[in-house]
């Protein structure tokens, strides 16, 4: 006698809708995975790889999409992308932070040193001020944070060959020791990168990476409480968009225009790998402890930071808050403004303050020297 039980229900197969998503899902997660190797991989060897690191946080946010999408439809195809994040949680962890504020502009913990890092755009305002010299409230802005030491890059002066054209930035920041080294032969407008400190620089000098990049990175000795300090101001190799490239990020799409941008970003990342090679082989002779401060030009997520981070600590990742990217123009917001500290060193706080002047935020750190 045949059962008066109704059979289980099936649920029905996967709609063409369905399948198309599932498709995008897989390669979104495989992407991600991906993403995950371009901090131990150079890119002078796989050059794509980090491209995917520098769209790490994007890839993120796909898979979560995703995730939300599948619970409400197949909660067991939402574990695709769940175990891809999770694999690498870690990485999430050097992009998003979440550490107690203590930071105050007015005061700072007794034997700390303040450490600011600022690339100034060459002085020079964007958005509604594009083109507008605002070096006066760039300063301004700089003096009510009070640090001990700036690392400046895109660092204008009047003439590179009078004393004077760095005057006003001594007497704003009442820091009245300072080392410039400009990019060019030219003395007018000249470019470069500079350090301000408020205690004595017993050495100076550059590291040449010129071979790969006009944007040297310079150092300074200091002598603070007895001891020396070493720091460098880093600047790595830029993309180099021109006003084409930033029309392609607006949306003006080209098929040109994008393989312009992919291969300025191929250059980029290569250059930044040789730059980083001289760097390190400059740090392991250094005989204090030392700090790396300055515009990478590169997320956590890159090969670059990775390798001058090793053996080292991140101010923003020991002490910084949310998302922490430094970077806002028409480039998908990014944490590319870096203060690296070496162990000797301890990490008291970070802040990043969003001073919409330049198109990178300032960021700074107290710090303490074993």
């Amino acid at each position: 006698m045949p059962s008066s039980k109704n059979p289980a229900r099936q649920k029905p197969g996967l709609s063409l809708f369905d399948k198309i998503i599932l498709a995008c899902n897989i390669l979104a997660s495989l992407l991600l995975l991906l993403s995950y190797l371009s901090p131990t991989t150079d890119p002078r060897d796989i050059w794509i790889l980090a491209l995917l690191g520098l769209g790490f946080p994007f890839l993120v946010l796909a898979n979560l999409f995703f995730i939300f999408f599948w619970i409400f439809r197949r909660i067991k195809l939402a574990l695709i992308s769940a175990i891809s994040i999770l694999v690498g949680f870690k990485f999430i962890l050097m992009n998003i932070t979440y550490h107690e504020n203590n930071y105050s502009s007015k005061s700072k913990t007794v034997n700390s040193l303040r450490i600011m890092q600022y690339n100034v755009h060459g002085f020079v305002g964007i958005g509604a001020k594009d083109g507008v010299n605002i070096k006066d409230e760039i300063l301004e802005t700089i003096a009510i944070e009070r640090p001990d030491i700036i690392t400046f890059e895109d660092y204008v002066v009047s003439n590179a060959t009078k004393t004077s054209s760095n005057d006003s930035v001594k007497a704003a920041l009442k820091l009245p020791n300072y080392y410039f080294v400009k990019l060019s032969k030219k003395n007018i407008n000249a470019a470069g990168n500079a350090i301000f400190s408020k205690y004595p620089i017993v050495n100076s000098g550059v590291v040449d990476t010129t071979s790969f990049n006009k944007q040297r990175s310079i150092f300074v000795d200091i002598k603070y409480n007895d001891k020396k300090i070493r720091i460098y101001a880093v600047h790595l190799q830029s993309v180099m968009f021109k006003t084409q490239e930033h029309a392609f990020l607006k949306g003006n799409v080209s098929v040109s225009k994008s393989e312009q941008v992919s291969d300025k970003l191929k250059k980029a990342f290569i250059y930044r790998s040789y730059e980083v090679a001289k760097l390190k082989r400059h740090i392991e002779n250094c005989p204090h402890p030392y700090i790396i401060s300055g515009d990478f030009n590169d997320t956590p997520m890159s090969f670059a930071f990775n390798e001058l981070i090793s053996g080292m600590k991140s101010t923003y990742q020991e002490k910084g808050y949310g998302l922490g990217y430094t970077y806002y123009n028409d480039f998908p917001n990014v944490q590319i403004d870096h203060i690296l500290v070496s162990s000797q060193i301890n990490i008291l706080n970070y802040f990043l303050k969003k001073a919409k002047l330049s198109d990178h935020y300032p960021i700074i750190s107290d710090i303490e020297v074993n």
